[in-house]
């Protein structure tokens, strides 16, 4: 699987692309004075597109640890694939809408 990265900076995606991955990535934007708060490193597709992740889990204080814990990705190589990921949110979160668990959904690019 390619790895090559690229920059969202400020919302859009900058043209620099990275054959060497997402640090060397965050490196470059370091050194060209980016604030690292308006910028973050993502993967890319093969096409260019990014890779839009997402992670749905239910924590269960009663047991104390992790019950559920889904991956979404555009890329869908062993990850539920991203357009189920609102689907299963509101499931989730109906399902386990109980003080005795705690869920948590979040995307990051």
């Amino acid at each position: 699987m390619r790895t090559t990265a690229g920059i969202v900076y400020k919302g859009k995606l900058l043209k620099e692309v990275f054959e060497e991955g997402i640090i060397k990535a965050g490196q470059w934007a370091y050194a060209q004075g980016f604030d690292p708060k308006d910028y973050i490193t993502v993967l890319l597709l093969e096409n260019g597109e990014i890779n839009h992740r997402a992670i749905i889990q239910v924590y269960d204080y009663q047991a104390g640890k992790y019950i559920l814990e889904n991956h979404y990705t555009t890329c869908g190589t062993f990850h539920w694939p991203m357009d189920k990921y609102e689907e299963h949110k509101a499931y989730f979160t109906e399902k386990y809408a109980d003080k005795r668990y705690n869920v948590s959904c979040w995307i990051e690019y």
